[in-house]
């Protein structure tokens, strides 16, 4: 009995590690002339038949092919010399339909005087169909670009994805490389790093990098990257498949984290009020935004508050007295400014007015169109310096903070091709969000410094008078330097 169970061993190791569960297998015992001694609820569930039908009835009628019974005979003498046996034998259910079945059969023993053998099956479900169904999915419908090459790097196939981001037919990239077909995606970058991983085999994973394709291409993508190489059989390296993920969006949220953080730190380095604006616009241009004017509402100017924004009525003006504080732009001398530093400037025209500020809602127009009638309205010579200088995207965001309106950042784009989007929205909010806080508390600090001042000269004696036997002169040092109150008073005592 020892030498069966060894072969049986050895016979199943060949299979999937769940061989060895038995738990839920079919089991029977078939006497020497293939009689069926004993027949388990596992046998019924696999074949159909009950034990009182197949207890004592031939076991022949289960096969289903009609070498069976001289293959059954070779195993049988098999069993008889002390092997075990398994492996793959076809047998009918008891509706007709046939079933391919891992069969297992012990080495021969005796029970209640007749020679016997051990049975047991489960059913065997066409692994191999089910790999390729996978396989096709995986390859031909996966989200994930995927491309074969061969070892001079040019296209031997592609899966409908990868032709989707690059915007390529299928047909017009096999045979040639991604460099000849999309040559501002770094393909140059992208076939080094290729030919790397084909010469030392080590595959290179989440490689990412920008560009544009074919089929956005007016918009800039981040994708993500892994390469890796394919060998045959003898270790031979065939060509290489890559995989291709757009990563956009994760690009976008880093990049917004990036630049707020750093606009934390140019952004607001003084208590002046004008140096905040020009800072803001500074800081966009060229990073964000190809032209930045920041306008002011004039209260804010004079330290005064937003109540300023509303009339006798208690409603918003139609126009809201706006000054330019900072304009930037990647040009020199900011040509497409309408109005300088220090003019006051008109809104946008309705339907924006002094609504859109206390609101608060950007303005977001992807695709600036300079014939709009509210641009000429506002300003004429508005739309001919949109024409003239290509300004075709355009955020327009309201710098409020603590519920106060304070102004108006305005980003356009004019040599950058790619239109602003919604992400783009989400950062230029941020910036001004930022940008607005820095600007309230050094307007705030204008107004009290002002007001400090105010009361501190009022305190000072008008005029000092020594009499005609005195000249009296003065000098007044506060003692904070910062806040311009504080000091000790010094006065003219008279002697006998």
């Amino acid at each position: 009995m020892e030498p069966a169970r060894k072969s049986d061993t050895a016979a199943t190791s060949v299979g999937s590690a769940d061989l060895f569960d038995a738990s839920t297998d079919a089991a029977a015992v078939i006497s020497r002339d293939g009689a069926v001694v004993g027949w388990t609820r596992g046998a019924e569930a696999l074949l159909g038949y009950s034990a009182p039908e197949m207890v004592g009835a031939s076991a022949g009628r289960l096969l289903a092919e009609p070498e069976a019974p001289a293959r059954v005979g070779g195993i049988a003498d098999r069993c008889r010399a002390g092997n075990g046996w398994s492996g793959m034998i076809r047998v009918r259910h008891r509706d007709g339909r046939p079933l391919d079945v891992l069969l297992r059969v012990s080495a021969a023993f005796r029970m209640d005087g007749r020679e016997c053998f051990l049975l047991s099956a489960r059913e065997e479900r066409g692994r191999w169909t089910m790999a390729q169904s996978v396989l096709d999915g995986f390859l031909a419908r996966s989200p994930v670009g995927m491309a074969v090459l061969d070892r001079d790097l040019r296209y031997v196939w592609v899966n409908g994805t990868l032709e989707q981001l690059g915007g390529v037919p299928q047909e017009e990239r096999l045979g040639r490389r991604l460099s000849e077909l999309l040559p501002g995606l770094q393909g140059e970058a992208l076939e080094k790093l290729m030919r790397k991983v084909l010469a030392t085999g080590v595959p290179v994973t989440d490689y990412e990098y920008d560009g544009w394709s074919w089929a956005d291409p007016h918009r800039g993508h981040a994708y993500s990257a892994s390469f890796f190489p394919l060998v045959d059989t003898d270790d031979t390296v065939t060509g290489i498949c890559y995989m291709v993920l757009d990563v956009t969006e994760r690009w976008a949220a880093r990049r917004i984290l990036s630049m707020v953080n750093e606009a934390g730190t140019s952004i607001g380095t003084t208590l002046d009020v004008l140096r905040t604006a020009e800072e803001l616009a500074d800081f966009a241009v060229p990073r964000f935004a190809d032209f930045v004017v920041v306008d002011l509402l004039e209260p804010v100017l004079g330290s005064e508050t937003h109540e300023a924004l509303l009339d006798d009525a208690g409603s918003a003006p139609a126009q809201p007295a706006l000054r330019r504080a900072a304009v930037r732009s990647v040009r020199e001398g900011c040509p497409e400014a309408v109005y300088r530093v220090g003019d006051r400037v008109g809104f946008l025209g309705p339907p924006y007015d002094a609504r859109t500020l206390i609101k608060g809602d950007p303005l977001f127009i992807p695709v600036l169109d300079a014939d709009q009638d509210s641009w000429a309205t506002a300003e004429p010579r508005r739309p001919d310096r949109i024409r003239r200088f290509g300004i075709h995207s355009l955020i327009s965001v309201p710098m409020r903070a603590r519920n106060t309106a304070l102004g108006l950042a305005t980003f356009a784009r004019t040599t950058n091709p790619a239109p602003f989007g919604s992400d783009d929205v989400l950062l230029a909010r941020e910036l001004v969000a930022r940008a607005a806080v820095c600007l309230d508390n050094a307007r705030r600090y204008t107004r009290e410094h002002t007001a400090a001042l105010a009361l501190q000269r009022s305190l000072l004696p008008p005029a000092l008078t020594g009499g005609t036997a005195l000249d009296v002169a003065s000098s007044y040092l506060p003692a904070d330097s910062a806040g311009g109150v504080g000091g000790d008073w010094f006065d003219v005592i008279p002697l006998s």
